[in-house]
């Protein structure tokens, strides 16, 4: 069977070292976007973040570490019990406050770009747009990722607008595979 435009750019792009730009899957709810890109992108070569309900920087970043060292997890939680503690003593002990952006920092710092980071539901993400687009970029051009970004479109037209213009340098549509995700129901049956 032939491929798909999106398999066959989604090769090409990750082939590339450091490409300094995401591209942007999009199109209607229901098509199979993230279906499709897990398609073409193996899980042992991807690290996938869901960005519904991420509302903070940090929280982002540790959705991203979280994918990426699956086994240190609760390292979060440790930071947030941890900081809670100490907030409670008060006094001197005010300045682990900081412990979760320390952390974060510290975090972003020791993932490697080994792999394609892919950001899905977009459009379901309650950041500020600036600051949205900023982390994303920050996973590009500091650290040489390759960023896969998944979207609704017309969603993303009307909150993004033209301010993606800058981040994707390619976007591409795509439509529902019926057949292929017929088969893959069956096959998970």
């Amino acid at each position: 069977m032939p491929k798909t435009h999106l398999e066959n750019y989604l090769e090409y792009y990750l082939s590339l070292e450091q490409p300094g730009f995401a591209v942007l899957v999009k199109g209607a709810w229901g098509t199979g976007k993230t279906f499709q890109v897990k398609k073409c992108v193996p899980e042992e070569e991807r690290y996938y973040v869901s960005l519904f309900g991420v509302d903070s920087i940090e929280q982002l970043h540790t959705e991203v570490y979280a994918a990426a060292f699956p086994g240190l997890h609760s390292a979060e939680n440790l930071v947030g019990d941890v900081s809670k503690i100490v907030e409670k003593l008060g006094g001197p002990f005010k300045l682990a406050s900081f412990a979760p952006s320390l952390c974060t920092t510290i975090f972003r710092r020791s993932i490697t770009p080994d792999r394609a980071l892919i950001f899905d539901d977009l459009e379901r993400c309650t950041l500020n747009t600036r600051d949205l687009f900023g982390a994303i970029n920050f996973y590009i051009e500091q650290k040489g990722f390759r960023v896969i970004v998944v979207a609704h479109d017309e969603k993303l037209m009307e909150e993004f607008g033209g301010m993606k213009e800058k981040l994707f340098g390619q976007e591409i549509k795509i439509y529902p595979l019926i057949d292929d995700a017929f088969n893959d129901f069956v096959n998970n049956i």
